[in-house]
């Protein structure tokens, strides 16, 4: 996205060149592209050594994956001033998206070097080699963003993803749990927190954390089956059946539902409505992994 300049003061009259920028910006948000870039071409021309302008430029033709031009600008907004961070996290970026990584290295770490406080230098280290699957790298770069801003749920989402891709459980969970402390309302790291507490036995957690997830999305019928049937699995058989019966009222088509009140009324030891449940979830899906497994069991112990 165009990176836009800082606001104007409201007291400090507007220049040519402010007016042609800001136009460009109101073309760009509408999508009307080649206005915008008409209107960004005639600021530059008024002023060709601006850095914001050579940024903009830059960043403009970025947005629309013309790498070529956006290097150009970047470029000389480099020779204008080398120390410039921005202009060097906009020139990795334009690399980056060329995935030319080599030179998108060189830039992030020069942009590092020059600001050590930028978290987006570190940040875009960390996607660099998380691009290039180096994932032990990314993570490095990425936790040192990590430590210049603690409340950056990007950063935080993207350990977590990494830790979890690589099979590091409780290092996974440990940044989930920061990301849904930042923000309670991010359902689905509730649900992979779910997940992983599930295949943990650990079952109350697991209930704790799905229970969560129908607090901010109250129809969501699958999370719904989900809480049934860890009540299911604690042997809270009425607070079962009561929540997936629930369930059915929001979505009676729900296969797995039908099939987890087969599973219910196989454990209450009631055979026939655990047929009858099983036989209406394959109905609805052929393919029920648990409907047929339900089934297969109650006909063993029919021999």
């Amino acid at each position: 996205m165009v990176a836009k300049m800082a606001e104007k003061k409201k007291d400090k009259p507007q220049t040519k060149f402010d007016k042609l920028v800001e136009k460009g910006f109101e073309h760009y948000d509408k999508q009307e592209y080649e206005k915008a870039e008409k209107k960004f071409i005639e600021a530059y021309k008024l002023e060709p050594e601006k850095m914001d302008i050579l940024r903009i430029l830059a960043n403009y033709y970025l947005s629309l994956g013309q790498f070529p031009k956006g290097l150009e600008f970047i470029q000389k907004a480099i020779e204008l001033d080398p120390n410039d961070s921005i202009a060097l996290m906009i020139q990795g970026n334009l690399y980056l998206d060329s995935k030319d990584f080599e030179n998108a290295e060189k830039s992030y770490r020069l942009a590092a070097e020059k600001t050590p406080e930028n978290i987006d230098a570190w940040f875009n280290l960390g996607e660099l080699y998380r691009l290039q699957n180096k994932y032990d790298e990314a993570l490095e770069y990425y936790i040192k963003a990590e430590v210049l801003d603690s409340s950056d749920i990007e950063v935080l989402v993207n350990i977590a993803g990494i830790f979890d891709l690589l099979e590091y459980t409780e290092e996974a969970m440990i940044y989930y749990y920061k990301i849904v402390k930042l923000n309670p309302s991010a359902y689905m790291f509730w649900g992979r927190l779910a997940d992983i507490h599930y295949y943990k036995s650990e079952l109350e957690e697991a209930l704790e954390c799905t229970e969560k997830i129908v607090e901010i999305i109250p129809d969501d019928f699958n999370s719904w089956n989900n809480i049934g049937y860890l009540h299911l699995k604690l042997k809270n058989f009425e607070k079962s059946k009561e929540i997936l019966l629930k369930t059915l009222e929001i979505n009676d088509e729900y296969p797995l539902t039908w099939s987890s009140l087969g599973e219910l009324y196989e454990e209450l030891g009631d055979e026939n409505e655990a047929i009858k449940h099983y036989e209406k979830a394959l109905s609805l899906d052929p393919n029920q992994k648990d409907a047929i497994e339900g089934l297969e069991r109650l006909k063993k112990n029919e021999k």
